[in-house]
């Protein structure tokens, strides 16, 4: 709820700058679920874990590419973002002898308190 309190008057103050029209707020709205993603990708990578996929949007992949173990893509419904992080799901069968089992009590506790739902 905090952040929409943050967001939301950020959304309006841009729609009312000249020329900036639909489009400005919506730049304004990706550019900030990109950089709150950002931060997850860097914290699971300071933590030294691997992160399958970057997603910039839901849905589908539209486009995208391959770094390192990463799988970094834009989908087709820009409305939000996640970072999956490799062993995340505790339903997958091998999930307690993958990386985010073994992941210190620290890293869990800065990825639940900024809202991880574990996509």
């Amino acid at each position: 709820m905090k952040r929409l309190l943050y967001t939301a008057p950020a959304l309006l103050l841009v729609s009312f700058i000249p020329g900036a029209g639909f489009w400005g707020p919506v730049v304004l709205l990706v550019g900030l679920i990109f950089f709150h993603e950002l931060g997850h990708f860097l914290v699971a990578k300071w933590m030294g874990l691997p992160v399958e996929v970057f997603s910039l949007g839901f849905g589908p992949r539209v486009a995208g590419f391959a770094w390192k173990e990463t799988d970094v893509r834009l989908s087709l419904l820009p409305l939000g973002g996640y970072v999956r992080l490799a062993g995340y799901n505790p339903e997958e069968p091998d999930a307690e002898d993958r990386e985010y089992g073994a992941c210190t009590i620290r890293f869990a506790m800065l990825d639940r308190r900024h809202g991880a739902e574990g996509q």
